[in-house]
């Protein structure tokens, strides 16, 4: 590809319309975007709430730049709320739901994080920390169980919001997220990253090389709060109208096996370790797909 050939975007640009909302204005809106399960979920449904989700940040403060710390366990809740937050022209800061307290404690400092939404599993670690970082105002519950005093559920959230609102005015070059290092020479840092980089790997490498389409069916043993996961196995996908298939718990082989035969998955995001524990699986599975 030459550098004429490279991708260019638009001087107003969200990565919200880019990777969803210009789906459904393609007339994909109908196609599943999200399995989770027996369950299924349409770009129609996703945008609907996803915008919602937008709206909900917005109507509590969130505003342009301002960064939301998610701690979700792979589900559509964290597809709708990573697309919500770009919606509102917030940046997303994606964290692994398992992390220690002390963990927690660095990211919610480190980002200085205007707003939370957590799996209700975290709250015994993060609940007690929220004093320590008032500047993080908004804290929404995913998930079932008691909602502590100064949180929200995040489907209360969502009941209450538009789901017609209009995107965030951003920018190509706004910020929209902050990808994390890995912390193995100390305390992760984030990587700050525009609207359009995650669009222009998309158009160059997904497209370009990997040549994904409509008709693809993905999973990953990343986790989506992983960059490398959030990358093949959301953006790339919705991307191109795919479908992701996605489940919260640990990945195994034999899970990724039931999901592969089940969903004839076409696009595998993968590790060393499990391609070791996949070619050393004793059952007769059919990867044909």
């Amino acid at each position: 590809m030459s550098a004429a050939d490279l991708p260019s975007f638009p001087e107003r640009f969200n990565l919200a319309h880019y990777y969803l909302d210009a789906r459904v204005e393609e007339g994909r809106g109908d196609r599943v975007a999200v399995a989770v399960g027996d369950e299924e979920h349409t770009y129609a449904e996703i945008q609907r709430r996803a915008t919602r989700a937008g709206d909900a940040l917005r109507k509590r403060g969130i505003d342009l730049e301002d960064r939301v710390l998610m701690l979700l366990f792979d589900g559509v809740e964290f597809v709708e709320c990573w697309f919500g937050i770009l919606k509102a022209g917030g940046v997303f800061c994606m964290a692994n739901p398992l992390l220690t307290a002390d963990d927690m404690d660095y990211l919610l400092g480190y980002t200085r994080a205007r707003a939370v939404v957590a799996d209700a599993k975290t709250l015994d670690r993060l609940g007690p920390l929220m004093e320590k970082h008032p500047r993080c105002r908004v804290r929404l519950m995913v998930g079932e169980g008691a909602c502590p005093e100064g949180w929200e559920r995040w489907e209360d959230a969502l009941a209450e919001a538009d789901p017609e609102a209009e995107n965030a005015d951003t920018s190509r070059d706004d910020i929209a997220g902050w990808l994390f290092t890995s912390g193995t020479t100390g305390k992760p840092k984030g990587a700050v990253h525009f609207h359009r980089h995650f669009a222009f790997n998309t158009e160059v490498y997904g497209k370009g090389v990997l040549g994904l389409n409509e008709d693809d069916v993905f999973v990953s043993v990343s986790r989506l709060f992983f960059g490398y996961g959030t990358g093949t196995n959301l953006m790339f996908p919705f991307a191109v109208g795919g479908k992701i298939v996605l489940f919260p718990d640990k990945p195994t082989a034999d899970r990724l096996i039931d999901h592969i035969e089940r969903h004839r998955v076409t696009v595998l995001t993968n590790v060393p370790a499990m391609i070791r524990q996949m070619v050393d699986t004793e059952r007769d599975a059919d990867l044909s797909s």
